[in-house]
C-alpha cells in the first residue's frame, strides 16, 4: 500500500488533466468557504423570489418541455427556457419543474404556457433533512409549479429526445406487466432508473445492506452493460473498432433514458476514455479519464462537487485504482474505511455488514441484469430466474438487517473529526502494508473499531433539546448528559411522512442509536403520524434505531387508536407504561423528567384528549422545560395548581396546543416566567395559529418567542445554569 501511495504521489507530474481538476475543485471549495454562490442567480431570479417571499405566486409561464416523468405515482415536466409572466413583467426562470394533475405525454421540445402556483425549491427546515433545494440546484432547477392549468402552445419535437423518453416509458410499462411488484420496483430501478415503484422497505434494506448503489444506474452499472457488451460484440468476431463504435452508442443511449445521473456520466465518459484508447492503440490512464469526466460535470454544474452521488462515485473509483489489493476482502474493508467519512456526511449512517454483503450480493448483478432483461424482452417463464434472484437478495438483506449492529447510527460527523480520522487511518494503513503476515494484519483490524469512534464517539455534556419543524403538529427531541434520550411527540396534519422524512433522519443526524422513551402526549395524528412510522420501521427491521419505552397517558377509559399504538410499541420491542401526575423517571448526570397531567381524578367520560394529554417537565441543576402537549381547559387548570405549589421558574415553555388563544393564559405564563416560548406550528395552517391574542401575551411574558414555522428546528442547550438557543434559520 506505501509502495502505491508513492507511486501515485510520482504519477501526479505526468498527469497535468488531474492536477488541473484538482486546482479547480480546490478553487471551488475556497468560493464556497467564503460564501459566493457557485451559480450566481440572474435578476430575474432574484426579482422572482422577492416575488414569491411577498407572497405573490400565481403566474403564468411559458417553455420548452426538456424532460417528463410519468408514472403511476407521479406525473411532472421539466421546462427549459422558462419565461415567467408576473406583475405585467416577464422574468426569465430556468428550469422549472411542473407537476400534472393527470398524467399527460408532453413530446420533448413541445411549447406550452402554464398558470398555476410557483413555488421555490424547499430547503431543509430540520438538521438532517434531505436538501430538496440542493438536490433540485444540482438539476438546474429553480422553481416549482404545482395545479398547473396549462395550454399547448406549439410543437417542436426532438426527434431522438422523444424516441429516449418513449423507451423509457415502455420499459418501465413492460416491467409492470412482466413482473410481479415485489420484483418490478428493485428491477426498474436497477434497469431503467425508474424508483418509483420501489417500497420504502427495499430501499431500507438495500441501504442497511450497504448495497443500496444497485438500486440507482451507476457506474457500476454502466461497466456491466458496456463492457459486457462490447466483449460479446469481440466474441462474435465484430472488429474492434465496430464493436467499441456500437458499445459507445447503445450506454450512451442508454444512460440518456436512465437519467444521467452523476455516477452515470462519469462511468459513461470514462468508458468513451476506454474505447477511444482502444481505437487509438493508447494505454487507457484512469485518472486522467476520471478527472476529465469530474471537469465537464464541474463546468457544467459547480454544485456537482458538493453532490452525493458525484463525491461516492468519483472517491469509490480512485480509491479502487490506488489502493490495489490481492484480497477481495481486503480491499473492500480499505474501501469502506476510505469512503466512511463522506457516507457518514452524507447518511449518517454506516453498514457493518457492507463488506461482505457486497461479495456477496454485487458480483450477482451482471446475472440479474441479463436475466431482468431477458424477462423484460420475452415474458412468461422466462422472467421467473430475475424473480427468484431478486426474493433470494431481498431474503439475505432481511436476514442481515435483523442481525445485531447490521448499521450503526453515528451521526454526521465534524470537520475535525474527519481530519483526525484520515490521519489515523493512513497511519492503519501503513502498518497494514508493511506487516506482512496474516496475524499481525488481523490484529490490526482489531483496531478498526477505534476508527470509527474517532467519527462516531459524541460525548453528552449538557441538555440538548430540539423542537423539530414537523408542519403542523408537534415534535421534540432531548438529548440528556447521560446520554438518554427522549422523543415527545412526533405527528403532522400538513406534513407527509414526517417520521420518516422529518423525525428519523434528525435522530440519525445527532447519532441517536437508542430512544430511551417515546412520550405521546394524546392520540391526535398531528402527535402520533410520525410516531407511527418510526415504530414500524423499528418493528420491521428497515432502521436499525431501537426504542426502550413508550409512554401513554394514563386514561380510565382508552378507545381504538391508543390500543393500536400500545400494541405496535409491543410489536416493536418496546416496554408500554401509563404515567400519571406525579410520576417521576431519574436520569444519570441529574437529568430528571416529573409527570405533571394527567390527573386521573379530573378525567371525564368520555375523555377529553387535550385535558388527559401528557405534560411534563425536564430539569437539569436549575434548567426546567415544561412540555405542554395540547393542554388547555380543564388540564391547564389542573397542571396551574401544581405549577403554583412548585413554585418552579421554567426557562423553556413549549406552547400548548400549536399557539392557540384559547391556550396558555396569562395566569400560566405569570406562574412559568419562561425565558424562551417555542411554538410548534404549521406555516400557513388552516387553524390560524398561533393566534394574535397568544403572541400579544407572550411578547408580555417573556423573553424570547421561536416558532418552527419561521424558525424551523429550534434548539435549546443548557448545562444547568445557563440557556441558549439556536435556529434552522434566522
Amino acid at each position: 500500500m506505501y509502495e502505491n501511495l508513492k507511486k501515485a504521489e510520482r504519477a501526479l507530474g505526468r498527469r497535468p488533466l488531474l492536477l488541473v481538476c484538482l486546482a479547480f475543485m480546490a478553487v471551488l471549495i475556497f468560493l464556497n468557504a467564503l460564501g459566493l454562490p457557485l451559480v450566481p442567480e440572474t435578476p430575474d431570479v432574484r426579482a422572482l423570489h422577492e416575488h414569491l417571499i411577498s407572497g405573490e405566486n400565481e403566474v403564468r409561464l411559458t417553455g420548452f418541455v426538456k424532460t417528463r416523468r410519468i408514472t403511476d405515482e407521479y406525473s411532472f415536466v421539466v421546462l427549459e427556457d422558462t419565461k415567467v409572466t408576473l406583475g405585467g413583467e416577464v422574468y426569465a426562470a430556468g428550469n422549472v419543474r411542473v407537476t400534472l394533475d393527470e398524467p399527460a405525454a408532453y413530446a420533448i421540445g413541445t411549447f406550452i404556457g402554464a398558470a398555476g402556483e410557483l413555488k421555490e425549491t424547499e430547503k431543509p427546515t430540520n438538521p438532517g433533512q434531505f436538501d430538496r433545494a440542493f438536490y433540485y440546484k444540482v438539476q438546474k432547477i429553480g422553481f416549482l409549479m404545482s395545479r398547473p392549468r396549462i395550454t399547448v402552445l406549439g410543437k417542436q419535437t426532438r426527434p431522438l429526445s422523444e424516441a429516449v423518453a418513449r423507451v423509457r416509458e415502455r420499459v418501465t410499462a413492460r416491467l409492470a406487466e412482466v413482473y410481479p411488484e415485489d420484483a418490478e420496483g428493485p428491477l426498474g430501478a436497477m434497469i431503467a432508473g425508474d424508483r418509483s415503484s420501489l417500497s420504502e422497505e427495499d430501499t431500507a434494506w438495500y441501504r442497511m445492506g450497504g448495497v443500496s448503489h444497485m438500486l440507482a444506474i451507476s457506474g457500476l452499472h454502466i461497466t456491466v452493460l458496456a463492457m459486457g457488451l462490447y466483449r460479446l460484440l469481440v466474441l462474435l468476431h465484430l472488429d474492434y473498432r465496430a464493436a467499441a463504435a456500437v458499445s459507445a452508442v447503445f450506454i450512451s443511449l442508454y444512460a440518456a433514458m436512465t437519467g444521467l445521473s452523476a455516477a452515470t456520466v462519469r462511468a459513461v465518459i470514462m468508458f468513451l476514455f476506454l474505447m477511444g484508447a482502444k481505437l487509438a492503440k493508447r494505454t487507457y490512464d484512469l485518472p486522467t479519464a476520471a478527472a476529465f469526466a469530474a471537469i465537464l460535470l464541474l463546468l457544467d454544474n459547480p454544485c456537482y462537487l458538493f453532490y452525493s452521488g458525484f463525491i461516492l462515485s468519483f472517491g469509490a473509483v480512485l480509491c479502487l485504482h490506488v489502493f490495489t489489493e490481492r484480497s477481495r476482502f481486503a480491499g473492500g474493508v480499505i474501501l469502506a474505511l476510505l469512503m466512511m467519512p463522506a457516507v457518514l456526511w452524507f447518511f449518517y449512517e454506516i453498514p457493518i455488514l457492507g463488506v461482505p454483503v457486497n461479495l456477496v450480493i454485487v458480483p450477482l448483478l451482471p446475472l440479474l441484469l441479463v436475466l431482468g432483461g431477458a424477462g423484460l424482452l420475452l415474458g412468461g417463464v422466462f422472467a421467473l430466474p430475475a424473480v427468484f434472484l431478486i426474493r433470494l437478495i431481498r431474503r439475505l438483506l432481511v436476514l442481515c438487517a435483523g442481525l445485531p449492529w447490521a448499521s450503526l447510527i453515528l451521526g454526521r460527523p465534524s470537520a475535525v473529526r474527519i481530519v483526525l480520522y484520515y490521519a489515523a487511518l493512513f497511519i492503519f494503513l501503513y502498518l497494514y502494508s508493511i506487516y506482512r503476515t496474516k496475524k499481525r494484519r488481523f490484529a490490526l483490524l482489531l483496531l478498526i473499531p477505534f476508527l470509527v469512534l474517532i467519527l462516531g464517539f459524541t460525548p453528552r455534556t449538557g441538555i440538548r433539546l430540539t423542537f423539530l419543524d414537523v408542519g403542523q403538529g408537534d415534535s421534540a427531541v432531548a438529548e440528556l448528559p447521560g446520554g438518554e434520550t427522549i422523543l415527545t411527540d412526533g405527528g403532522s396534519s400538513t406534513a407527509l411522512f414526517v417520521g420518516n422524512e422529518r423525525i428519523l433522519p434528525f435522530l440519525k443526524y445527532e447519532g441517536i442509536r437508542h430512544l430511551d422513551y417515546i412520550f405521546v402526549t394524546h392520540m391526535d395524528t398531528d402527535h402520533t403520524s410520525g410516531i407511527t412510522e418510526i415504530l414500524t420501521a423499528v418493528r420491521d427491521k428497515t432502521t436499525s434505531l431501537t426504542v426502550g419505552c413508550v409512554a401513554l397517558p394514563y386514561l380510565a377509559e382508552t378507545d381504538e387508536t391508543y390500543r393500536e399504538m400500545a400494541n405496535l410499541a409491543r410489536e416493536a420491542g418496546a416496554r408500554v407504561i401509563r404515567v400519571r401526575a406525579g410520576d417521576e423517571i431519574t436520569f444519570k448526570k441529574g437529568a430528571a423528567l416529573e409527570i405533571l397531567g394527567p390527573d386521573p381524578a379530573a378525567e371525564t367520560v368520555p375523555p377529553d384528549k387535550n385535558a388527559q394529554c401528557i405534560v411534563h417537565r425536564i430539569s437539569l441543576g436549575a434548567f426546567d422545560a415544561l412540555m405542554t402537549g395540547d393542554a388547555e381547559g380543564a388540564g391547564e387548570e389542573a397542571l396551574l395548581k401544581k405549577l403554583i405549589s412548585a413554585g418552579v421558574d421554567y426557562e423553556v415553555l413549549k406552547v400548548a396546543h400549536h399557539g392557540s388563544n384559547n391556550s396558555t393564559p396569562e395566569k400560566l405564563l405569570a406562574c412559568v416566567r419562561p425565558e424562551i416560548a417555542v411554538i410548534s406550528v404549521g406555516k400557513g395552517n388552516g387553524y390560524g395559529h398561533p393566534g394574535g391574542e397568544l403572541l400579544s401575551r407572550l411578547e408580555e411574558g417573556s423573553r424570547e418567542i421561536l416558532r418552527t414555522d419561521i424558525n424551523g428546528a429550534v434548539t435549546v442547550f443548557s448545562d444547568g445554569k445557563g440557556v441558549h438557543s439556536e435556529t434552522m434559520k434566522p
